[in-house]
């Protein structure tokens, strides 16, 4: 009995290793963005951290949960666009929650940070999309 749980442990592996880096990339990327925006606005240092990473490990978990599905569906050139904002949408709603204390924050109030997410949404999709195809 244990040797099949490791057996099928060994065959999920390579998917498992390709999400972690999926996650640990998009971690990076988001505290980068998280310390960027830090530097241009000047102020709310942490929470722009903390909205970046909830927005960018949401598309993330997005991808991981749709990402094949979406492509049976769609184009692969447009199925990243549905999950992207569905990831925007989720992380936008987490970072009110938990950063800001008022989940629809970002929906009512601050639309810059909705525009903001879109940007570099793209920007994301683009670098990731291109280091995927390269690697395979």
């Amino acid at each position: 009995m244990p040797c099949r749980w490791v057996c099928m442990g060994v065959l999920l592996l390579p998917d498992m290793k390709a999400a972690l880096q999926s996650y640990l990339y998009t971690a990076l990327f988001s505290l980068g963005i998280g310390l960027l925006l830090w530097g241009l606005i000047g102020e709310n240092g942490w929470q722009n951290i903390g909205i970046s990473m909830c927005i960018g490990l949401s598309v993330v978990t997005s991808f991981q949960l749709f990402g094949k599905l979406s492509e049976r569906w769609m184009s692969p050139v447009i199925a990243p666009i549905p999950i992207t904002a569905l990831g925007l949408l989720v992380g936008l709603f987490l970072g009110g929650t938990l950063v800001i204390g008022r989940p629809l924050y970002f929906f009512s109030e601050e639309w810059s940070s909705l525009m903001l997410g879109v940007f570099f949404g793209i920007v994301g999709y683009l670098m990731f999309g291109a280091r995927e195809r390269v690697a395979r």
